[in-house]
């Protein structure tokens, strides 16, 4: 499996361990399983979890799968190396994979706190290669000001991992999306067809910058005055 530091691989299904159930997928003849995403985040409610009781305190979610397969994180053991990197880690890929016909759910605690979000994402230095590759998806053009916490009532709560609701998943991550709760289209959607193009390459990414920032604040002007 490829686990990043922020997420939590929970069993589906009660009294069984999820390494049983990847055994289990493996001798129905499958040989690899998609995740969905629930997205853990600060509420306006309760905006501060930065400390180590997070796991306890930050308890609103939402399902979050842009595309099918999101994320392909687990897979059998293979005779020869396996690409990953080619998707930012999101994917894995290898001849002969047979993905397994039901979807699991996974704990994504994205950040603890806004200052926490600002240091992970918008204090960040992202390698200018990758981003073109399309690596990190928003988080190279995410600026502190467009930060925005939703409210509870625009999320789930959690009870239990046997319990977590991954219905009616959102495409857009709704943190930076002002219209979190009538528009489910985030801002990045719309800057993720914004090409950087022409020799100044570093030129070009900061115009993309600056057409996101922009497009954030019309937004907030458009639902202000809805």
């Amino acid at each position: 499996m490829h686990v990043d530091a922020d997420e939590v691989y929970p069993s589906p299904r009660p009294g069984t361990t999820l390494a049983e159930i990847l055994a289990e997928v493996e001798r129905q003849g499958y040989n690899a399983v998609n995740f969905v995403q629930c997205t853990f985040i600060p509420t306006i409610e309760a905006p501060e979890h930065d400390h180590p009781q997070f796991l306890e305190t930050m308890r609103w979610y939402y399902p979050f799968m842009p595309t099918f397969p999101h994320l392909i994180r687990a897979w059998k053991r293979q005779p020869v190396p396996v690409e990953l990197a080619w998707s930012g880690g999101h994917l894995v890929s290898f001849p002969g994979q047979h993905l397994y016909t039901q979807t699991f759910p996974m704990r994504h605690y994205h950040f603890l706190s806004v200052p926490h979000a600002i240091r992970k994402y918008a204090l960040k230095h992202y390698d200018l290669a990758e981003v073109q590759k399309g690596w990190h998806d928003w988080r190279p053009t995410l600026r502190p000001h467009m930060i925005k916490l939703p409210s509870q009532a625009e999320m789930n709560t959690y009870v239990s991992d046997d319990q977590l609701d991954v219905s009616n998943p959102r495409t857009g991550h709704c943190f930076f999306d002002v219209a979190c709760g009538r528009n489910r289209t985030a801002t990045a959607t719309a800057v993720a067809d914004i090409s950087v193009r022409g020799d100044d390459q570093f030129a070009g990414l900061a115009i993309a910058q600056s057409l996101r920032a922009d497009l954030s604040i019309a937004i907030a002007h458009l639902c202000t005055n809805s």
